[in-house]
């Protein structure tokens, strides 16, 4: 399916008088797919996207939050929650477990940045032999 944009520039340029084979040429379309978005007179619309699925982390969620937020300003393991979980009844597996964690880790605190070193110039000193 072409993008909505993708769309209107195909009516606009038919519009002009382009031909076909010509806005198959220039887009990389084929014809027959640059004839049904001509002749398809029905407005252009988005796709609607589904309702969200249930997934197999959702129970657990809570938890793991939880147990984020009491470790502050320690860090808990991924892999420690993974087991932790694991125990309770979680039949995923652990990538989606740190997808979850990396997208709710707290920024980290000015005490905890370190200052990086002063830049210094790259230089090579060659020994002569």
């Amino acid at each position: 399916m072409l993008k909505t944009e993708e769309q209107m520039d195909l009516r606009a340029r038919i519009t002009r008088g382009e031909s076909i084979r010509g806005l198959s040429r220039a887009t990389g379309l084929s014809r027959n797919t640059v004839r049904k978005y001509i002749r398809n007179d029905a407005p252009i619309t988005k796709r609607k996207t589904g309702p969200k699925r249930a997934e197999k982390l959702d129970p657990f969620k809570p938890y793991i939050v939880a147990r984020l937020e009491t470790a502050t300003p320690e860090r808990v393991p991924v892999a420690g929650l993974f087991r932790e979980i694991k125990e309770r009844g979680y039949l995923g597996g652990l990538t989606r477990v740190k997808q979850f964690v990396r997208g709710r880790k707290r920024p980290y605190s000015s005490a905890e940045l370190i200052e990086p070193l002063p830049s210094r110039g790259m230089s090579l000193t060659l020994g002569r032999c």
